[in-house]
């Protein structure tokens, strides 16, 4: 058991709580997870007085079903139908219920109000703008709003797909390159050599670079505002980005580099500052762990666990493939080992990884350790309620085309990246 995170997550009652969450973006994309690029400075100061999160993770790879999961507690193929969140409890409507005001500034198309989730949202706004206008769309809401207790949402795309070459990241680039990715790597993009891989990881970093910059405004007028010694700051991601593991670009499977996310947790009264954990979160356990904070109790069943209390150090992490209709898969991790399940369309394959011996899941186990691979199939088994995990995933996809009830500007939002062909 672990003692639980209460200490770094004290009761926080009458506090602000800013979430502000990052596109496709890799954990160890970050200095504060390893990366060497410099591209993360403001966030990576941020850690010095907040705590970390070394094993989180999402519930989902895509955005649309990890926000379904983070705003209910629940794991997706239970609140996510025909792209829609179906409605219940949501993180926004308990803040809502105890008298907060409730924002949010959303730039992605895939979650809109018109499925589902501006739910308990006074106000919920999904713009189609730079990252930088949406700050400032962000950064008003607070100071119109900042004067009583209030909870908001921030999420900018950056660094989803397209990379773009920026002026501000060019100490990033290599000079000279002269491939396809000169200026863009587009929304779906396909990588044919070496140096075009190299080149897209480059665009990539100026990308994790500029929503480092993004970040590090919205904390300078927070501290203008006089709002960090009362208000709760939470960074992460809604899923994070493959880049040719497992020969795939993008986010469409459960491989450490799309499920693995940023957490930084910061709390104004947490002592000691600059705190890591390795106790394993999955993004449905933010409402449950807030909610103690605050002293609420949350009577919906969720999946989510309240962190804040004793946790189990092996309990189950689920991730769920379920936007793709040509691919679908669950993978669950118990304390180093992790089984992959892909499911029919295609054929059904099972992978285990010790992601201790094998972080970059290359060594298939699933002959070696046939026992393992039986309890982690078991666990998936009875997350799904006794079923057949692809069956579960396969009956909650069913339903509406991604394009379906939009309009033709929110569908050529989405064709522009990458998610409609």
């Amino acid at each position: 058991m672990h003692p639980g995170l209460a200490d770094y997550i004290p009761d926080s009652q009458d506090l602000n709580v800013i979430i502000v969450s990052f596109d496709a973006l890799r954990a160890d994309a970050l200095g504060v997870y390893g990366s060497t690029s410099g591209a993360s400075p403001n966030l990576d100061a941020l850690t010095k007085k907040a705590l970390v999160f070394d094993n989180a993770y999402s519930a989902a790879q895509a955005t649309p079903t990890s926000f379904a999961s983070i705003f209910t507690g629940k794991l997706p193929f239970r609140v996510f139908r025909g792209w829609n969140l179906l409605a219940g409890m949501t993180i926004a409507s308990l803040f809502q219920a105890h008298g907060y005001r409730t924002g949010a500034v959303m730039n992605n198309s895939q979650i809109t109000a018109a499925r589902g989730f501006g739910a308990g949202f006074d106000h919920y706004n999904v713009v189609h703008l730079e990252d930088e206008a949406v700050l400032e769309v962000g950064k008003d809401w607070i100071v119109q709003n900042h004067d009583r207790p209030f909870f908001f949402w921030l999420h900018f795309i950056s660094p989803h797909t397209p990379y773009v070459a920026r002026e501000m990241a060019a100490q990033f680039y290599t000079p000279g390159y002269t491939g396809r990715f000169e200026r863009t790597a587009g929304s779906r993009p396909k990588v044919n050599s070496d140096a075009d891989l190299a080149r897209l990881i480059e665009l990539y970093t100026g990308e994790v670079f500029y929503a480092d910059h993004l970040f590090g405004e919205l904390w300078a007028q927070l501290d203008d505002l006089g709002l960090v010694e009362n208000t709760i700051v939470i960074v992460t991601a809604d899923h994070g980005e493959a880049h040719q593991e497992h020969g795939r670009m993008g986010h469409s499977q459960v491989y450490e580099p799309v499920i693995r996310v940023p957490l930084i947790f910061y709390h104004p009264q947490q002592k000691p500052r600059g705190v890591r954990t390795d106790v394993p979160y999955l993004n449905t356990d933010l409402l449950p762990t807030l909610a103690s904070a605050f002293g609420w109790e949350v009577l919906h069943a969720i999946d989510g666990m309240n962190l804040r209390e004793p946790t189990f150090v092996n309990r189950p992490l689920i991730s769920t493939a379920m936007t793709n209709k040509k691919y679908r898969s669950m993978s669950v991790r118990v304390a180093n080992h992790k089984l992959v399940m892909d499911c029919p369309p295609e054929e059904y394959v099972e992978e285990l990884f010790d992601l201790v011996e094998d972080p970059a899941e290359e060594i298939n186990l699933i002959l070696d350790r046939p026992e393992i691979a039986s309890k982690l199939f078991d666990l998936a088994m009875a997350v799904s309620g006794g079923s057949d995990p692809c069956v579960i995933i396969r009956q909650a996809q069913a339903g509406k085309n991604i394009a379906e009830d939009l309009d033709e500007e929110l569908i050529e939002d989405l064709r522009s990246l990458g998610y409609i062909q």
